[in-house]
C-alpha cells in the first residue's frame, strides 16, 4: 500500500490493468479486420456444422497431406483468444479450403489468397498478446518480474513495428503502438522498481530491456528508475520505526508506574 501518494509524483498509483489492456488491444485488432474474420468464420462454420462437409474437408486434408495437428472450431466471438485460435487453425489449412472451393459447388465465399495473407499478418500481431495473456493467466502466482518481462517485450514489438504503405498493416501498427505504449508509459516505472528490488536482477534486467527499447536514449529512462529507487529508499528510512513487542511492553509498564 502506498501511504504517501506524492511519492514520485503519484506514479506508483497505477489504475491500469495488463489483462484489460491485452484484451482491449486484441479486440481492436480483430475489429479492424471484422469483414475478413467473418469470411473465415463462415468458412469454418460451413465445415463444422455439417458432418458431410467435415468428412469431405478431412478427406481433402489427408489427400493434400497438410501437416496440421490443429482442429477447426468455431470461436466464441466474445472471447478474443478463441477468435485468434480459430484464425490460426484455419490459416494452417488454407490449402484445404482452396481445394474445397473448387470441389464443392455449395461452398460459397471462400477466402482469397490475399485474405489468407492478411489473416497470417493479423495473427502475427495477436500472437504476442495471446502468449502474454496465457502466461499471466496460467501462472499460479505471477510476480512483477513476470509482468515486466511480458510487457517490455510487447513494447519492443510495438516500437519496432515497421512503417508500411499497406493500409491494413498501417492500421494494425497504429493500434498496437498507441495502446501498448500508453500502458508502458503509465506502468513501466512501477514494474521496473519492483524488478530492481529483486536481488536476482537489481538494475541488470532494466538496463537490458530499456537499451533494447530506447536505444541511445536508454540512459535517460534508466536514470529515472535509479532516481525512483533512491527516492523510495529515502521515503522508507524517514518512516518511524515500529516498537518491538518487548520494548512496547516496557514502555507500557513504565507509563503505568508513573
Amino acid at each position: 500500500c502506498v501511504k504517501n501518494p506524492l511519492i514520485l509524483n503519484g506514479q506508483l498509483l497505477v489504475g491500469n490493468c495488463i489483462a484489460r489492456t491485452l484484451s482491449s488491444v486484441a479486440k481492436e485488432l480483430l475489429g479492424s479486420a471484422e469483414d475478413l474474420i467473418k469470411k473465415i468464420r463462415d468458412s469454418v462454420k460451413y465445415v463444422k456444422t455439417s458432418e458431410s462437409h467435415e468428412e469431405k474437408f478431412l478427406e481433402l486434408k489427408q489427400h493434400l497431406q497438410v501437416p496440421c495437428e490443429r482442429s477447426l472450431f468455431i470461436d466464441d466471438e466474445i472471447q478474443w483468444n478463441t477468435s485468434y485460435q480459430m484464425l490460426v487453425a484455419a490459416s494452417e489449412m488454407k490449402e484445404v479450403f482452396s481445394c474445397l472451393d473448387t470441389s464443392d459447388p455449395d461452398y460459397k465465399g471462400a477466402p482469397s489468397m490475399q485474405d489468407w495473407k492478411r489473416v497470417e499478418i493479423l495473427c502475427s500481431y495477436l500472437k504476442p498478446l495471446f502468449d502474454a495473456a496465457n502466461i499471466l493467466t496460467t501462472t499460479t502466482h505471477p510476480t512483477a518480474i513476470t509482468f515486466f518481462h511480458e510487457v517490455w517485450k510487447l513494447q519492443l514489438d510495438a516500437t519496432r513495428a515497421v512503417t508500411s504503405e499497406d493500409p491494413f498493416i498501417s492500421r494494425l501498427n497504429k493500434i498496437m503502438h498507441e495502446k501498448i505504449d500508453k500502458y508502458w508509459r503509465e506502468c513501466s516505472l512501477v514494474l521496473a522498481l519492483a524488478v530492481v528490488m529483486d536481488p536476482r536482477f537489481k538494475m541488470k534486467l532494466v538496463e537490458f530491456s530499456f537499451t533494447k527499447i530506447y536505444g541511445e536514449d536508454a540512459h535517460v529512462h534508466i536514470k529515472t528508475v535509479d532516481d525512483g529507487i533512491h527516492e523510495l529508499f529515502h521515503e522508507y528510512v524517514a518512516l518511524p520505526l515500529p516498537l518491538t513487542p518487548a520494548y512496547a511492553d516496557q514502555q507500557k509498564a513504565h507509563s503505568q508506574e508513573l
